[in-house]
């Protein structure tokens, strides 16, 4: 069986524009991809629950075109609908507040609530039925970190209330649609610093369930790819692609090579998949050189890295230049130790934009724009540390280059987004403070 080649794409921060959400999965494809992990959040066209429809959700004939553009470039789909944790964008609204865990948080379902396995039903129904072709549903329950804190769930253990949940689920997925269950594998390793986990789970949990196993930090050693092994679970091994104001190129490209490495020692390894969330999902294209990277390396294993990168640039960019890898690895936000070198690196990975067709490919004219944030945020944290007094000329000059960052910012996301998903304040705002 062919091994999953797969992408993960998160709608929860923006809704792209359709022609350029399908220039997206053309490039992944180029690159390699066999299969798209599609978190939908409230950007799909529910019909029964229409109240947690995003104003800027696609539509049915949207949702329906876009996915038979997907079939037709040879890639699978994999929905991912989560059916425990991570529901904010349902129990935010009035009419959904009886399905929590704990009145006063919005992030978890009730798993005892009498209407919470319906409700999920109902949502689940509708999802399969534009995927009916897809061997898998993902179910999410990541981060699960509210079990047992309602009245009715108190007589349970943690342990045994997630996998009992996750069972039920499975086990419906199963017999309505015959389809495989895939959820995230957090909940059983130590993983999350200040919250719980439950290595009991391993041994409740229903075998053929498949473990999404992430781990976005290291890039030899995947402990836990031993444990799920020992458990008698299939998993797919899951690294993170990050923009380089929350890791760094060169940190990223190693976790996720490294990742898909060391899954090739395992024969319950099904595949690789490298993950992107919401805050970075509007703008993917700072993101597309580390998918290249990694759907590539899912590819020709054998290649080096510097042929991974360039193969991967020729598929992702219209004007592919070799200077513009040195540029990604440049870029990566600046804190109060390295400032000083991070805005010598910003203003040189800025030059390498120079000759280059900036306004003509959204790759570049993306990370060219964010060379620019680090340079202004580098500047700034440079003068604070250096207890500088540029003086009133000079805090007009980056008054107005802020300005023109955040006028540009908003300018791109027009391009790239539609409606009223995000904004540049939002959206860019958070890295210039």
């Amino acid at each position: 069986m062919e091994k999953l080649r797969m992408v993960h794409l998160d709608f929860i921060a923006g809704m792209p524009r359709m022609e350029y959400l399908g220039s997206v999965v053309e490039r992944l494809h180029k690159c390699g991809a066999n299969s798209l992990l599609i978190e939908y959040e409230d950007k799909f066209p529910f019909q029964k629950h229409t109240q947690i429809v995003h104003e800027d959700a696609f539509s049915r004939e949207e949702l329906a075109s876009f996915l038979h553009h997907v079939d037709s470039l040879g890639i699978k789909t994999v929905p991912l609908f989560q059916c425990l944790g991570h529901a904010s964008y349902v129990l935010k609204h009035d009419a959904y507040k009886e399905l929590r865990e704990e009145r006063a948080s919005d992030w978890q379902y009730c798993p005892l609530h009498g209407d919470t396995f319906g409700f999920l039903n109902d949502c689940l129904e509708e999802i399969v039925e534009f995927h009916p072709n897809s061997e898998y549903v993902h179910i999410g329950c990541d981060e699960t970190w509210n079990l047992c804190k309602c009245q009715d769930c108190q007589k349970y253990s943690p342990a045994v209330s997630y996998a009992e949940w996750v069972n039920r689920i499975h086990r419906e997925i199963k017999k309505r649609w015959n389809k495989k269950t895939i959820i995230w594998g957090d909940m059983m390793v130590p993983c999350t610093c200040d919250h719980p986990t439950y290595p009991q789970i391993a041994d409740i949990l229903d075998k053929d369930i498949i473990i999404a196993y992430w781990d976005y930090w290291n890039s030899r050693l995947f402990p836990f790819l031993d444990f799920y092994k020992e458990k008698g679970f299939r998993v797919i091994c899951s690294s993170l692609a990050a923009h380089p104001f929350r890791h760094s190129f060169q940190s990223q490209i190693q976790n996720i090579t490294g990742f898909i490495e060391a899954s090739l020692k395992y024969d319950n390894v099904i595949g690789n998949l490298v993950t992107c969330w919401g805050d970075i999902a509007p703008l993917w294209e700072t993101v597309m050189f580390e998918f290249g990277v990694g759907l590539q390396k899912m590819v020709h294993n054998e290649k080096p890295l510097s042929e991974l990168e360039r193969d991967a640039l020729n598929a992702i960019c219209r004007y592919p230049r070799k200077e513009l890898i040195e540029a990604f690895y440049m870029l990566s936000l600046p804190g109060k130790g390295d400032a000083p070198w991070k805005l010598y690196l910003a203003r040189k990975a800025g030059s390498l934009f120079d000759n280059l067709n900036v306004t003509g490919d959204p790759a570049i004219r993306i990370i060219h724009f964010f060379t620019r944030i680090m340079e202004y945020k580098a500047e700034i944290i440079n003068n604070e540390c250096q207890h500088a007094l540029p003086g009133e000329a000079n805090d007009k000059r980056l008054n107005k280059i802020k300005d023109e960052i955040m006028s540009q910012g908003n300018e791109l996301l027009g391009c790239f987004l539609r409606g009223n998903t995000l904004g540049s304040d939002e959206y860019f705002g958070k890295y210039l403070q």
